[in-house]
């Protein structure tokens, strides 16, 4: 019985650890979409800046990060969540980075196909990182 509980406990330990590696909302200082197109923001070092986006990659089309010093905003992680099961159906993509140095850069996006030539749509925003 007492190895049981000493293995038991250790699943527990073992799941709060992975629990506590996810990144959560909580994390993200600044979010921005479609509408701060062409606009400014300003963060502090440390910070992340998540970009949410609207697509849809059923139809070839992604959204890449193609202008950004990542000496001042590195990227981090990326992701894309549908708005429903439906075959077809478009969604939303999520772009984080993390303020890393000071500056000021620009960040820009890029709705295309990677077989096609040139963008359908793009996404800029100009990045103030202040040193915290």
């Amino acid at each position: 019985m007492r190895a049981r509980s000493w293995w038991v406990a250790g699943l527990f330990c073992l799941a709060l650890a992975v629990a506590g590696c996810e990144s959560s909302d909580d994390d993200v200082a600044v979010v921005v979409s479609e509408k701060d197109d062409g606009g400014t923001v300003e963060i502090n070092s440390g910070d992340t800046l998540e970009v949410v986006l609207q697509g849809n990659p059923t139809t070839g089309y992604e959204w890449e990060t193609t202008r950004v010093d990542s000496a001042i905003l590195a990227p981090r992680d990326s992701s894309y969540s549908a708005d429903s099961d439906a075959a077809g159906a478009g969604g939303e993509y999520k772009f984080r980075y993390e303020a890393v140095g000071a500056g000021t850069t620009s960040l820009k996006l890029e709705y295309k196909r990677a077989w096609e030539g040139g963008a359908a749509q793009s996404f800029t925003i100009t990045v103030t990182v202040k040193q915290a």
